[in-house]
């Protein structure tokens, strides 16, 4: 409110008074014009003291406002004396101490700090009275709150001290409590992690146990696997050398007594009375027969053609003596130029071309037969093609409980013993189409050099068998690509 000056006063009180009396000549007596200057101040007068009365209404009005923001401050406002003494603290300073503003009065701070903070307040009351700039700190107190105090001592015009400390306490309980919390969790966490740490330690060992658990179990069952072929193969062979000597013995034992005993008994032929003569023709033939039958018998355990003429040759025997037994349609291909075949690597293709060709006969229901035979300086391959219905890829290495045998398996573990390969085709009512390969030579009679090799394909996942999709019967007998292209 701005304020009238002296001037400004006067003019205002002469225009009053000069609205409630009529203009006076300018003649008037003397104490007329006295009479008008006292009644001109004491309107002034008045019109000072409302003035007045405005300004102390206004100045009631901004200390209760004040009043009110001091005392409902979130903090507490306090003035000590050197000694800490409470001089005066607001509404808020005494609720945070615990106490009313009344009791606070010339209490010392001393008196609400915690005891195990006592120190801690001392070395603080020194750096505020010499540092002269506010300082901070955190307390606890006996009521088991915690403050933030900032203070400072409070300086003349002259920079002197004047004996009063002026603070500012604010409460921090609640952030304390969540800070305490927070450690409380972290040390909680910290005390899992830990355990988890010590349980994943723990998991850790027993897998890297199980894992070298597994690696010996693993290396020993591919030990035994590798035993298993080896065993498979010295058993082929032992079978093969059993059949030859078998051979030979029915060859040098029956095949010779029969033999002696038909000639012999032809010798006697003219002294046969004619009423027997018809038993003894019989009994001739009969002989024959048995000649016959042995001899088959003998070639059907170690066919001479094989160890006589030669790999290709008794394998066109073999398709013709199984096609002309079973009456199917066997057709053989052999490619030009074949390398020879080293002894072991020859019985193994023979016998499991024989084995092949009998499953068909067996179970495939075919009437058409196409194999194939091929060779170069690395790998011989045979070609076994039927029209047959084909069979269920998942059972193919099954071992077939019902007759005892183990069928594909057996062929595939004595073809992967000699380094060979074994790829299947096939699908219900889609006819099969299985693939032999082999190393015609093995550099020796299962040399150690060939089992590492075979050992390493094995642990970089070589399984020498191949399941390939099936095709239809027609795609798979109408293929007759040059037998030695993928070779």
């Amino acid at each position: 409110m701005k304020r009238p000056t002296k001037d400004s006063l006067r003019k205002q009180a002469e225009k009053v008074l000069s609205s409630k009396h009529k203009e006076r000549e300018e003649d008037s007596r003397p104490v007329d014009k006295l009479m008008h200057e006292l009644q001109v101040h004491q309107i002034e007068l008045e019109m000072q003291n409302d003035e007045l009365r405005q300004i102390q209404a206004r100045l009631e009005e901004i200390s209760a406002k004040y009043f009110d923001l001091y005392q409902s401050a979130p903090a507490g406002y306090f003035i000590f004396d050197e000694k800490w003494t409470v001089l005066e603290s607001n509404l808020t300073g005494s609720r945070i101490l615990g106490t009313t503003q009344l009791q606070i009065v010339n209490k010392s701070l001393h008196d609400f700090i915690n005891p195990g903070f006592q120190d801690t307040f001392y070395l603080y009351r020194r750096k505020v009275l010499q540092s002269g700039s506010p300082e901070n700190c955190e307390l606890k107190l006996i009521n088991n709150a915690w403050v933030s105090i900032e203070s400072i001592a409070v300086l003349d015009e002259q920079g002197h001290e004047t004996g009063t400390i002026r603070a500012v306490l604010t409460d921090i309980s609640e952030r304390k409590r969540m800070e305490e919390a927070l450690r409380e969790s972290r040390n909680d966490l910290e005390i899992k992690v830990r355990e988890r740490t010590a349980q994943l330690s723990e998991t850790n060992k027993s897998l890297l146990s199980e894992i070298e658990e597994r690696k010996r179990t693993e290396k020993r069952l591919r030990t035994a696997q590798k035993n298993l072929r080896a065993i498979s193969a010295e058993i082929v062979m032992a079978d093969e050398r059993s059949r030859q000597h078998f051979a030979a013995d029915l060859h040098d034992t029956v095949i010779q007594t029969i033999g002696a005993a038909k000639l012999r008994s032809q010798l006697i032929q003219d002294d046969i009375p004619e009423k027997s003569s018809r038993i003894f023709q019989e009994l001739q033939s009969f002989i024959s027969q048995s000649i016959t039958q042995a001899r088959f018998i003998m070639a059907e355990m170690s066919p001479p053609v094989l160890n006589e003429l030669g790999f290709i040759p008794a394998m066109e025997w073999l398709t013709e003596q199984i096609a002309n037994q079973h009456g199917i349609n066997i057709e053989f291909n052999a490619a030009d130029g074949f390398t020879p075949l080293q002894h072991e690597i020859q019985i193994l293709l023979f016998q499991a071309t024989r084995e092949l060709l009998m499953n068909v006969v067996k179970h495939a229901k075919a009437d058409k037969v196409l194999v194939k035979v091929s060779g170069g300086k690395k790998k011989v391959r045979i070609e076994i093609i039927d029209n047959g219905k084909g069979f269920d890829k998942r059972q193919a290495f099954q071992p077939d409980v019902s007759s005892g045998g183990y069928g594909l398996f057996s062929i595939r573990e004595r073809t992967r013993h000699f380094g060979g390969h074994l790829i299947i085709q096939s699908g219900e009512g889609k006819g099969t189409r299985i693939v032999m390969t082999a190393p015609p030579y093995l550099g020796g009679r299962h040399t150690a050099s060939h089992s590492q090799k075979k050992l390493k394909d094995t642990r970089r996942g070589c399984s020498n068998v191949e399941i390939l999709p099936s095709l239809d019967n027609s795609e798979m007998m109408s293929q007759s690509p040059d037998p030695g292209s993928s070779i």
